[in-house]
């Protein structure tokens, strides 16, 4: 089974283009990482972004148990080197595509400010945009173009690879 793990800074569309990306792979699936994030009160501390991985990680291994899934998707901002290296290890046995969809930062500014409007983020997500993130190592493609292109982008960068390891 291949892993997608679509990285970035809130705004940069993981989400939106993990979504997408899940309709257009078939045999796939689609973890939204903030979805583990939902606890009240979350205390954001690297300790719970660590537990929060090992989640992650550990709802891939059930999907694995899906004998037709070829492909999980999984959107999240990784804020830390730790964390990310808790999640690499736990997919270990897995083929791991590593993206960081990269957005500039007036442009992620004026997404968020409309997702706050619409009642889809909280508003001290503003702050957080130009936060660093971890993404050493991971392949940058700009989320600030048409869908498609990115959608087409990140199958070639899959193509590429299952080619390189076929031969």
């Amino acid at each position: 089974m291949k892993v997608i793990l679509l990285n970035g800074k809130i705004g940069a569309g993981k989400s939106f283009i993990g979504s997408n990306l899940h309709w257009h792979l078939k045999n796939s699936a689609f973890i939204e990482g903030d979805a583990f994030l939902q606890i009240n009160p979350f205390t954001p501390t690297k300790e719970n972004y660590n537990l929060v991985a090992k989640s992650i990680a550990n709802q891939v291994k059930t999907y694995d148990e899906f004998k037709n899934i070829e492909y999980v998707i999984i959107s999240w901002v990784i804020w830390h080197k730790e964390t990310y290296e808790i999640l690499k290890e736990n997919l270990k046995d897995f083929d791991v595509y590593e993206i960081c969809l990269d957005c500039p930062n007036n442009q992620l500014e004026k997404r968020v400010k409309n997702d706050i409007e619409n009642n889809k983020r909280h508003s001290d997500n503003l702050q957080k945009i130009t936060r660093q993130i971890y993404s050493d190592g991971f392949i940058k493609i700009s989320s600030n173009q048409d869908l498609q292109k990115v959608i087409d982008e990140i199958s070639t960068i899959i193509n590429e690879k299952e080619t390189a390891i076929n031969n």
